[in-house]
């Protein structure tokens, strides 16, 4: 209510709270320009705090704009090394062989903490892809392996700007009134 005091120990809960959140929206940023899933870290941070005031400062309406904006953000980096080979006239084998090595550098950098093995994964997943397809001149390659690095940067560059647009919402209503 309008003129209600609120007691000392639920300020500081308050503060610690806000403190946490921009914490987390700092490591979503940090995880989002590195290829990790940011954006997913962004949107949870926002629900967790939301359902911990009561949904009374992240809304319902929010929380929609949010997950959607989260989602638009893993599609894009999910597809954008696909399209980036598609656009280098990497071969079908090419690309599949790009999601198979991603996925795969993404197992064995979490099992080993050496990040590293995400980009390695996906140039010998094209690698691999191109010499199964049959083409195995090194240009070819090259060039697969150009296209899908350059539209798995592009991915990561909108995924943080969109995990950037993401943390300032969340932000603008952490702070309001």
């Amino acid at each position: 209510m309008p003129g209600e005091r609120i007691s000392p120990p639920f300020v500081m809960l308050l503060i610690l709270g806000q403190f946490v959140v921009i914490l987390f929206l700092l490591v979503s940023l940090v995880l989002s320009m590195t290829g990790f899933a940011g954006s997913v870290l962004a949107f949870l941070t926002a629900l967790i705090y939301g359902w911990a005031t009561g949904f009374q400062i992240m809304t319902g309406h929010v929380l929609i704009v949010l997950f959607v904006l989260m989602v638009i953000a893993e599609l894009i980096e999910i597809l954008s090394g696909t399209i980036g080979a598609k656009t280098f006239n990497a071969s079908k084998q090419a690309v599949w062989g790009s999601m198979i090595g991603l996925f795969i550098g993404f197992l064995f950098a979490f099992a080993t903490f050496q990040f590293y093995l995400i980009p390695i994964g996906l140039v010998v997943g094209v690698v691999i892809g191109e010499q199964v397809a049959g083409r195995t001149e090194a240009g070819v390659i090259f060039r697969s392996v150009v296209g899908v690095l350059i539209g798995k940067i592009s991915g990561i560059i909108l995924k943080s700007i969109l995990t950037f647009t993401m943390a300032v919402i969340i932000s603008v209503h952490l702070f309001r009134g």
